[in-house]
């Protein structure tokens, strides 16, 4: 009787673990993917005789800290960063304000919305005078 008892509990666990499964994939379905950064166009030089890249355009290096970008990047992960010179900004691009690093969710005239990839809501709005650089790339720790 133990036997069966543990059978059925066990089968039934396996449906409960395949329901949930089934719903969050529902769930996802009809939302956009913005775990992905828009593309960035980035040229970059590779020396062989010495070992190095150097990638254009890259001005400035950033530390990530914290969980709000997991998973894109993790705290300790290094951040190759463009200064913001009022380029234009995208829909997806990640950017350096003056409190953060989170992606760009909206683009408005006086500002901008801002989200981090682990966050469940947006940020307060960033003044583009807020906006310090636009991440290019991620080197990962």
């Amino acid at each position: 009787m133990k036997d069966i008892q543990r059978i059925l509990y066990l089968f039934l666990m396996f449906i409960g673990i395949l329901s949930l499964l089934v719903l969050a994939l529902y769930l996802n379905s009809s939302k956009e993917n913005y775990i992905q950064a828009s593309h960035q166009d980035t040229d970059y030089k590779l020396d062989k005789a010495t070992r190095t890249i150097t990638i254009k355009d890259v001005d400035k290096v950033y530390k990530a800290t914290g969980m709000s970008m997991q998973p894109t990047m993790f705290s300790g992960n290094i951040m190759l960063a463009q200064l913001y010179t009022n380029q234009t900004l995208k829909e997806g691009m990640i950017i350096v304000t003056t409190n953060y690093t989170h992606r760009i969710r909206g683009i408005y005239p006086d500002y901008v919305l801002t989200q981090g990839d682990n966050n469940g809501a947006y940020d307060n709005k960033v003044k583009y005078s807020d906006i310090k650089a636009i991440v290019l790339g991620v080197i990962y720790k």
